[in-house]
């Protein structure tokens, strides 16, 4: 089953082949209830990708915007045995988190579709209205041009991809301070070794091109955090907010 080979930790992004409607429905809904997040392009050849604007459940990109998946990206190509959702994967995942986006991409061993305006309309929608948020690669100006990198919710792919790496790494950055330290103390002192730590990543996020100011952080004091929360030795009294590049 897809969940049983899903299991265990070290991968990110699912890819899989020769897909039935089915089968991208199911392999889906996993991976959005995955934990830890993990990320899916769902590849089609069903050409009602391109040829409905959105009206039937027959076309698996628009079941997916209609779910409002937001770790699904839906890519159509006529030829499945090319695999664009391994090019793209190629193209961008070897790149650091804010440093690339997916929109706008050459891909290497994926013919270019000659698509019509109404086409792509169909299929990504327009800046102003993205449809249902399907993906494609397809010439532009003569070249073969990846777009837009999209998720199926409509968010961008290199938006959830940066968040999920910050939280990621700020999850790794606490852990490893409790396992430096003898102890850390349930004290404003204590509080203040976490918070230095979120603060160290987010500085780093925001070097990567990630988050922008404002970037906050809050700390509530040892003193104020619930008898409940004391007793099992558990703070939950740390938060951040920032804002995204893009």
């Amino acid at each position: 089953t897809i969940a049983a080979a899903g299991n265990g930790d070290g991968w990110y992004e699912l890819h899989t082949a020769y897909n039935s409607t089915a089968y991208l429905t199911a392999a889906a809904g996993w991976i959005e209830a995955a934990s830890p997040p993990r990320t899916y392009q769902a590849d089609t050849c069903n050409t009602l990708s391109v040829t409905s604007s959105g009206t039937t459940g027959h076309d698996i990109i628009n079941v997916l915007h209609g779910l409002s998946y937001a770790r699904i990206q839906g890519n159509y190509h006529n030829r499945p045995a090319e695999f664009v959702c391994g090019a793209t994967a190629g193209r961008t995942l070897a790149h650091d988190p804010g440093s690339i986006a997916r929109a706008h991409k050459g891909l290497v061993g994926v013919t270019a579709l000659t698509l019509t305006s109404t086409q792509i309309s169909n299929l990504i929608g327009t800046a102003a209205a993205p449809g249902k948020c399907g993906n494609g690669y397809f010439y532009v100006g003569g070249v073969g041009n990846f777009a837009p990198g999209r998720m199926a919710s409509g968010e961008w792919w290199d938006v959830i991809r940066n968040d999920d790496s910050v939280n990621s790494d700020i999850e790794a950055d606490l852990f490893d301070m409790v396992r430096q330290n003898q102890i850390v103390p349930y004290s404003d002192e204590g509080v203040a070794l976490a918070e230095g730590v979120l603060r160290s990543r987010l500085k780093q996020a925001k070097a990567a091109g990630i988050y922008q100011e404002p970037i906050r952080v809050t700390a509530i004091k040892a003193a104020n955090v619930s008898t409940n929360d004391r007793q099992r030795r558990k703070y939950t009294g740390l938060s951040w907010s920032a804002v995204r590049v893009g």
